[in-house]
């Protein structure tokens, strides 16, 4: 039998899932200071618990217990969990993602197992990149899959100096950043599949790529106001969203027109006798 988290369940599991989360940047951000590094370990992996118990919750709340023919309170591994996400989920973390959560379950062992040693710049570097990846594959997940923008419960001076920090530790993400300002680019948008703003805006009909993820995207021009915007597919009769709206209730009102009239005429037929 299929049961899934209720709406109420689920936002108390992102509520927590968000509290982790942004505990987890704050704590990157001082980086400088190994306690900080450690925190930020332990609030980031229990985000991504909390994420990955959200989004499989919300498919069947079975396959969260250890044993799914045994009905239980408690919540099976994450390796489980992440096997049973393969397994019966069209989804699943993309590999970077995969291999950053299975270093930080190490490091989260090591801690809790007093373990935990930073030898030197080089290997707190490392971990660094995993954690700035890891934080930045599940705004991504969180935002496609559960609804969820992890930005937006940043205040706005963490969020600009987390994307500072990856600047520092995502070479991909400042490679990126880096092409914009050669080409020039004076206005970038949001990627719809990875979130980055690396996707440079032209005022003309063309076809332009995510430089971050590279994927396609094409500019078109609104046949209505003839305003140019971002498009994740080709449409030849392209409305942007403010003359799509437009429409929506033009269309809802000539609607409700209709029922008006068709009303006033039943009401002036002719009574039977």
């Amino acid at each position: 039998m299929i049961t899934q988290f209720s709406t109420q369940e689920k936002e108390v599991i992102l509520k927590n899932a968000v509290t982790s989360f942004v505990h987890g940047i704050e704590h990157l951000l001082d980086y400088k200071i190994e306690k900080n590094i450690k925190f930020s370990i332990l609030h980031t992996f229990n985000a991504v618990e909390l994420l990955l118990k959200a989004y499989i919750g919300s498919n069947n709340k079975v396959l969260l217990q250890p044993n799914i023919d045994k009905n239980s309170d408690k919540n099976a591994d994450i390796s489980i969990l992440l096997e049973r996400m393969e397994n019966f989920s069209a989804v699943q973390f993309n590999d970077d993602l995969m291999k950053g959560i299975e270093v930080l379950r190490n490091k989260r062992n090591e801690i809790e197992h007093k373990k935990f040693i930073l030898t030197d710049k080089h290997d707190a570097k490392d971990v660094m990149i995993i954690l700035v990846r890891v934080v930045s594959g599940l705004i991504t997940f969180s935002h496609e899959y559960l609804a969820k923008d992890l930005t937006r419960e940043l205040p706005c001076e963490l969020e600009s100096r987390f994307n500072d920090l990856r600047l520092k530790f995502d070479v991909k993400f400042r490679v990126s950043i880096e092409r914009l300002k050669e080409k020039g680019v004076e206005v970038e948008m949001q990627c719809t599949k990875c979130f980055n703003i690396t996707v440079p805006f032209l005022e003309k009909e063309c076809k332009v790529q995510c430089f971050y993820c590279n994927e396609l995207h094409y500019i078109l021009r609104c046949i209505s106001c003839k305003k140019f915007e971002v498009s994740h597919f080709f449409d030849q009769q392209f409305y942007c969203k403010e003359c799509s709206m437009n429409l929506d209730n033009e269309g809802q009102d000539y609607a409700d027109m209709i029922e008006v009239d068709r009303q006033i005429s039943e009401n002036e037929l002719p009574q039977e006798y």
